[in-house]
């Protein structure tokens, strides 16, 4: 009896024995975290869900992250060279990284880990390596005396590509028109990354707060996919300003920064607050440096490059340091913003001829220049000589006839490239007046 009542209680034993062993692997088998409680971005005031996905980190950006868990979050950021970790703790705000030039590119791993839940979600660092240059292939002159710029390019995997053709002088002020509700006229803003200074060019019929955003395209992952998408995110903010009627002298308004300010093109929006209402205007300016900004309105000639073969065609006006000197090529790549600069290997020069004591130009005569080794592109239009050499001091030898017949030759030394020269020659007039 003994051994009979004994088989039935060791059968319960070894049934619980089991059971509290499954319940036990099931409490802490491991769950998904919930990441719509977790915050990544670029700074903290740029922070998003993460399963909105995370952006697209380049050197210098930081990465940093919070938790709306109820509890503390382990934290873990790795690569192939690179490990660190941090408990995020719940509402803190935590750096978890500032990534280097010394960092390896590539998908790196961030793991979030609480008591029973984990996940491991992707973060893309990319370097931007690509040097995107255009390549001049010829140059001539037009029939109105435009120089031509031929270019080709090697895209590659970049896109969103612009081109800019700047002069001697960089664009480095920016024109803001100013309401007509309170004025006539513009501002002129001219920034670096930490101020910039701001004057009034024209006259204020009433009172106005002024300040300024800058705004970049940040590119972010999309979950579980290659993808990207592209988000709008405020970078800096400028301290406000009082515009009065009278006694507006230049000056400083600081720049606070809410996200890294990448090197690349950003949307500059100005805004204006008066008793007349509330207004605004946008513009686009590229930080090249951490030294100034270019006002891309200001450029010579800017193009959107949507094949491997473009070209420029810019006016050689009478400011020679309107000229074409560099070029830059803006673009995305990865998702991140990329800059070439480029000068223009074309060295051009312009030589009026001109009709003395009368001061005009000779349109009416046949201009000849004798060949020249040194001469690369020539063009003679209503008594100006355009053209490009590959030395200077540059000497021509000017032949002038009218018909067949010529009746003077000079010889001109064009003693540099980007200039303006005159060659003089003495001439009558004949004025028939009909009667």
């Amino acid at each position: 009896m003994r051994g009979k009542a004994a088989a039935p209680l060791l059968l319960i034993l070894l049934t619980m024995f089991f059971v509290d062993l499954g319940w036990t692997q099931a409490q802490v088998a491991p769950q998904q975290l919930d990441i719509s409680e977790v915050m990544v971005g670029l700074s903290p005031s740029t922070l998003e869900p993460a399963s909105q996905g995370l952006p697209v980190y380049t050197v210098g950006d930081e990465l940093w992250a919070a938790s709306h868990l109820g509890s503390s979050l382990s934290a873990s950021l790795s690569s192939p060279n690179f490990s660190s970790g941090t408990t995020l703790d719940p509402g803190a705000v935590a750096l978890l990284h500032t990534f280097r030039d010394a960092d390896i590119g590539g998908t790196w791993s961030l793991r979030l880990s609480s008591s029973n839940a984990s996940r491991t979600v992707a973060v893309r660092f990319v370097k931007q390596n690509q040097s995107l240059l255009p390549v001049l292939t010829g140059h001539r002159f037009s029939n109105r005396g435009d120089l031509l710029l031929n270019y080709t390019m090697n895209a590659g995997s970049a896109y969103d590509i612009q081109a800019c053709v700047l002069g001697e002088e960089l664009p480095n002020t920016v024109q803001i028109p100013i309401p007509s509700a309170i004025g006539t006229g513009q501002l002129l803003l001219r920034g670096a990354r930490v101020n910039a200074t701001v004057a009034v060019q024209g006259q204020l019929s009433s009172s106005s707060t002024f300040w300024f955003e800058l705004h970049h395209l940040y590119s972010y992952t999309v979950l579980n996919s290659s993808g990207l998408l592209e988000r709008d995110v405020k970078v800096a903010t400028s301290a406000t300003l009082l515009l009065s009627q009278t006694g507006n002298p230049t000056r400083n308004a600081s720049i606070r920064a809410d996200a890294p300010m990448r090197i690349g093109r950003f949307s500059l929006r100005a805004f204006f607050r008066g008793s007349p209402g509330y207004s605004s205007y946008e513009t686009s300016v590229l930080i090249p440096d951490s030294a100034s900004w270019v006002w891309l309105r200001g450029c010579t000639s800017t193009k959107d490059i949507v094949s491997s073969a473009f070209s420029f065609d810019l006016p050689l006006g009478a400011s020679t340091t309107e000229w074409p000197r560099t070029v830059y090529t803006m673009y995305r790549s990865s998702g991140v913003e990329g800059l070439s600069l480029e000068p223009v290997s074309v060295a051009p020069a312009v030589i009026n001829v001109v009709a003395v004591p009368w001061r005009e130009k000779m349109a009416a005569a046949r201009i000849v220049v004798a060949p020249g080794s040194e001469i690369e592109e020539l063009k003679i239009l209503n008594g100006t000589i355009y053209l490009t050499a590959s030395h200077y001091p540059l000497p021509l030898n000017i032949s002038l006839a009218i018909g067949k017949e010529v009746f003077e030759t000079q010889t001109l030394q064009v003693m540099q490239p980007y200039s303006i020269q005159e060659l003089d020659v003495r001439a009558g007039r004949l004025d028939l007046v009909a009667r």
